[in-house]
């Protein structure tokens, strides 16, 4: 009886895994809608104090690294994967040695291939950050990196609440009870709204936000892969219908034409006014603020792991993530342009709020509908639940000592939803006190940018020291005896079946020949390398080139306070 029902209900691990692996169509989606976020709604805005043209370059340069960042990630990835498989040859080794049943470490076609180690990311073992930052540096920049990633995954998972709180409790017709209807004045230079009735609708719909997200936070994330790709088709329609919208009235009405004119203020000066301080403005502070906003608008790297870990085809992720970066520059640039000429000077910091007053009852149906549609929906298609899926994934690998995509048990699956719901639940309980972040949200996207170019580039450049000790001893004409490298790595969260450590400390080799500088070189490119930006000169200048941009925007954003 007993075993007829345990095979028609299989442990609880197998029951939650859910699809094996995800094609490249929705991983598209799944990280779109990832990356836009919410903060794209205050592009129009920073583009109009910035200028159009330097506004697009910062926002492609920012892309840029951005992408570049990613693609190491992928190398530092695969780095990974060939020193694990390579200390299993090395287990493999010794076994044999007191077996002699199983193949020599010379054997090593399925590790390297023509004197080269075989770099890949693997479709079982996923490598998230946190991990890597311990395998190739140490265990204290594992600690610094999470405690950066919970503080900016806090702030994010925050303003995501406060922001669909604001947003509903202003535009639903929320009066009954004790619950009144928000106004906008309400929210503006207090921690919590003023007034009791907006106050209780406000964390009213805080509450329903709750509802919504955190199911799906609970839920592994190839299990909510068709909800995240409807979410990220919803966010092309978004900025499809704020686009359109304003491109038919910019051709109807011209230039900033959906700001009512006053009363000594005539459309020719609208237009000269648009022209001069937008198209061909320029503001140095306005420039360096933006880095803040547009990164926080492409921040990929906390969650590559993860979003990427289920698709199926892996060979083309580097290009692959370039493809979501181009759609998404387009979107952004044609946002920031034409949004800004239609509303110029009066862009809201968070746009969506220009359309409330296409609300009222004066305006046709379709016009409130759309409007509605435009305010609303962006605070529903939340990342909250991606933000909180990898972020406890990080913390699961750090208290646990092993990442989720290792062998797992019940309890092991018991302690992970603890802390998802825990992660989880946190923001939402500080959103019920303090909905006004504008000052935080300033400098938590400076933080991001420097973690987006600091992490990455770390990773990288150890990475590649590690690999090139660990497989650059191997040339042509030495012999068999003489080419096996040691790993010089501590790989403390990788272990074997048994719990020993895959990586053991560097020893000393008198008799190893050493490659020559060039074969150094070489032996750590990866398939998702290129010849140039994969260069640790490029990855020096890189993040030089990050750490000046963060110190003079941290200052402008204090100047400009």
């Amino acid at each position: 009886m007993w075993s007829r029902l345990k095979g028609k209900f299989p442990p609880v691990m197998e029951r939650f895994k859910g699809p094996k692996t995800i094609g490249l169509a929705v991983g598209y989606f799944m990280i779109l809608n990832y990356v836009v976020g919410n903060a794209f709604l205050g592009i129009p805005f920073t583009f109009y104090h910035a200028g159009m043209f330097g506004s697009i370059a910062i926002l492609l340069l920012t892309m840029f690294m951005e992408w570049n960042s990613a693609r190491w990630l992928f190398e530092v990835m695969s780095r990974a994967q060939a020193l694990e498989t390579f200390k299993q040859e090395q287990l493999a080794e010794t076994q044999s040695e007191k077996s002699d049943h199983l193949p020599a470490l010379s054997d090593r076609s399925h590790v390297t291939t023509d004197d080269h180690p075989k770099y890949e990311i693997s479709a079982t073992r996923k490598f998230e950050l946190a991990e890597l930052c311990q395998v190739f540096v140490g265990r204290w920049f594992k600690v610094f990196y999470l405690l950066v990633v919970i503080t900016v995954s806090f702030i994010g998972l925050w303003t995501s609440s406060t922001v669909a709180g604001s947003a509903w409790s202003t535009n639903l017709p929320l009066n009954f009870g004790s619950l009144q209807m928000c106004t906008e004045e309400e929210f503006q230079d207090n921690i919590y709204p003023k007034g009791s009735g907006c106050l209780a609708a406000y964390r009213f719909c805080v509450f329903l936000f709750a509802v919504m997200v955190l199911p799906l936070s609970l839920l592994e994330l190839k299990n909510v892969s068709f909800i995240q790709t409807i979410f990220g088709g919803l966010r092309f329609v978004i900025i499809g219908a704020m686009v359109l919208y304003a491109l038919s009235n910019l051709a109807i009405n011209g230039i900033q034409g959906g700001v009512p004119l006053a009363a000594n203020v005539t459309a020719s000066n609208l237009t000269e006014n648009v022209v001069r301080d937008f198209v061909f403005g320029f503001s140095f502070t306005g420039l360096l603020s933006a880095i803040s906003l547009f990164t926080s608008a492409l921040v990929i790297h906390p969650g590559l792991s993860t979003l990427t870990h289920p698709i199926k085809n892996k060979k083309p992720l580097g290009w692959f993530v370039l493809a979501v970066y181009g759609t998404v520059a387009v979107f952004y640039i044609l946002m920031g342009v034409i949004l800004t000429l239609w509303f110029g000077s009066d862009a809201n910091s968070t746009i969506t709020l220009n359309w409330v007053a296409s609300t009222k009852p004066d305006h046709s149906a379709v016009i409130r509908i759309i409007s509605y549609f435009i305010i609303l929906v962006p605070s529903i298609i939340s990342t909250y639940p991606i933000v909180v899926y990898f972020t406890s994934n990080n913390i699961y690998l750090v208290l646990m000592g092993k990442d989720t995509s290792q062998k797992t048990s019940t309890r092991d699956w018991i302690v992970l939803v603890l802390i998802k719901a825990i992660f989880g639940v946190l923001p939402l309980i500080v959103a019920l006190f303090v909905s006004n972040l504008i000052y935080i949200n300033k400098y938590s996207g400076l933080v991001a940018f420097l973690m987006s170019a600091l992490f990455p580039g770390v990773l990288q450049l150890t990475s590649q020291r590690k690999c090139a000790k660990v497989f650059g001893g191997k040339r042509e004409g030495v012999a068999d005896s003489e080419q096996t490298p040691s790993t010089g790595l501590e790989m403390d969260t990788i272990k074997s079946e048994e719990g020993a450590p895959l990586m053991e400390g560097e020893k000393a080799d008198s008799e190893k020949k050493e490659a020559s500088p060039r074969e150094k070189e070489t032996v750590y490119m990866t398939p998702y390398s290129l010849p140039v930006l994969s260069h640790p000169i490029v990855t020096v200048v890189q993040l030089a080139v990050a750490g000046v941009l963060f110190v003079a925007a941290s200052a402008s954003i204090a100047y400009r306070k």
